[in-house]
């Protein structure tokens, strides 16, 4: 299912950015971003 593009690009999986098709395998990318900064700070 496509969904609308919300958010900011610095979490965004690349499919979402592109425009193609995705699911919710975007969230878990977006989440692994988030942990590692938080890991990183």
């Amino acid at each position: 299912m496509r969904l609308r593009q919300v958010g900011s690009p610095y979490w965004m999986a690349p499919e979402v950015i592109r425009g193609d098709w995705y699911d919710h395998r975007v969230d878990v990318f977006s989440f692994g971003i988030i942990v590692c900064e938080m890991i990183a700070r």
